[in-house]
């Protein structure tokens, strides 16, 4: 979801938020190959400054706040079949939060 507004005719403010479901429970971290880089939520803002008809200045604010999952280990089963050892387990405990800022510029011919 997000909001708009058009404070001028030149500037532009924008927020959004999103929020999904993974394709993968968070105990899945041996299947997920992304994990835990699927975010669940994102709230950003933007600002759009337009000084010519034909020019305009785009900035942006992203965050995914951080998201910790735990599960069994991909990492300690393959080198324990790689030792020799099958069935070797362990648990994996992944974290990550995730902050964007971008600058645009653009002009139309």
């Amino acid at each position: 979801m997000s909001v708009r507004y058009q404070a001028t005719p030149a500037l532009r403010l924008s927020a959004g938020v999103s929020a999904n479901s993974a394709a993968y429970a968070d105990a899945a971290t041996g299947d997920n190959l992304n994990s835990p880089s699927t975010f669940r939520r994102h709230f950003t803002l933007g600002v759009g400054y337009a000084p010519t008809s034909r020019t305009e200045w785009s900035v942006f604010y992203s965050l995914s706040p951080a998201r910790r999952t735990s599960g069994s280990s991909a990492l300690a089963s393959a080198a324990g079949a790689q030792l020799g050892m099958p069935g070797t387990s362990g648990v994996e405990s992944l974290a990550t939060r995730q902050q964007s800022l971008g600058v645009q510029y653009a002009t139309r011919y």
